[in-house]
């Protein structure tokens, strides 16, 4: 009985078509529209490995390889960056050396001095490649600083003023990273190269932040100094003709609100100036943490302000904390008053 059954079935489901009277007509699914094929291009794809220099076009082609500009507008200061203000930016060659006061300052100084070592041993002068592999690291810091403010303004039930500011820091790294990836593109090895330290990195930086929050920003603080180091060595190469210069990627130009025509040179002094910036904010941040353990204070009562930043001569802040270049006309004024 069930056999008779599951050969009727059998005949129903065939495509044969019945003759005669009772004969039904096969009904068949309508055929597909054409639709364009697709051609993947995903940070894995096997057109974009082997470290190849990729065009802006190849970047306008792939909408998930690109983050928007407009993404955490306040991650960085520099908005309106006139070719005034990037020649004021590259005369610069040197920022202040937050000398260690105590022993876990100590400690995270000769950590970030052995890591400069050995990162000199590995990159030697391939330093566009160490740029951009200093930007997947760099990134880390600020998401998991933000995320422990996040939390912890969650458990308390009050603001935390720090978290955009982590948030921002984080943001501001990644568009670093992006902007690099248009001149070059990892290899399979670097991949997991990436996804190791990152691993590492991440889990370490986790815990510690958790027991040592203070010496953490202190160890950010002192990275970005000696990478505001590695940027103004890679300014050199550039300058000497070690490096060529290129046209920058469409996504400095947007982010940073570079003039058209703006380089990669150009890219490198903003770049070079934003670490900068992470610097002072991540040493104010530990000293912060200080004068919260005397006085007893929450994260409400402290924000990062333009006061921690040190205003470079020839540019002002504007109101919303973007940095300009100062005008001939207000020089004048300024020489007069």
């Amino acid at each position: 009985m069930l056999a008779s059954r599951l050969v009727k079935r059998f005949k129903c489901a065939a495509p044969a078509v019945k003759s005669g009277r009772n004969a039904k007509t096969l009904r068949t699914a309508p055929a597909p529209s054409a639709r364009p094929t697709v051609v993947s291009r995903s940070f894995l794809g096997s057109d974009l490995i082997r470290g190849r220099t990729n065009s802006n076009q190849e970047f306008a082609e792939n909408p998930k390889g690109v983050p928007s500009s407009q993404y955490h507008r306040t991650s960085t200061r520099y908005t309106n960056t006139t070719p005034e203000l990037l020649q004021i930016l590259s005369a610069k060659d040197s920022i202040p050396h937050r000398e260690p006061q105590g022993l876990m300052d100590g400690l995270v100084n000769r950590i970030v001095r052995f890591l400069r070592v050995a990162s000199d041993a590995y990159f030697k002068d391939d330093l566009i490649y160490r740029a951009m592999m200093l930007e997947t690291v760099a990134a880390v810091p600020g998401m998991v600083g933000g995320m422990m403010h996040h939390l912890r303004s969650l458990r308390r039930v009050e603001n935390d003023n720090w978290i955009r500011t982590l948030l921002d820091e984080a943001e501001n790294e990644r568009i670093h990273l992006f902007c690099w990836l248009d001149v070059l593109r990892p290899t399979w090895s670097q991949k997991w190269l990436i996804i190791s330290v990152q691993a590492v990195f991440f889990t370490g930086f986790l815990g510690a932040y958790i027991l040592f929050p203070k010496s953490c920003h202190r160890f950010v603080g002192y990275l970005e100094e000696e990478a505001f180091k590695t940027y103004t060595h890679l300014l050199e190469y550039i300058d000497s003709g070690k490096i060529k210069d290129r046209p920058a990627p469409k996504l400095a130009i947007d982010y940073w609100n570079m003039p058209e025509g703006s380089t990669m040179r150009d890219m490198t002094v903003i770049i070079r100036e934003d670490e900068a910036d992470h610097a002072r904010v991540n040493h104010s941040m530990a000293n912060m943490i200080t004068s919260l353990r005397k006085r007893d204070m929450v994260y409400t009562d402290i924000t990062i302000d333009d006061s921690v930043f040190e205003t470079v001569p020839g540019t002002h802040i504007v109101p919303g904390g973007t940095v300009e270049a100062i005008s001939k006309a207000a020089k004048q004024n300024e020489k007069k008053l």
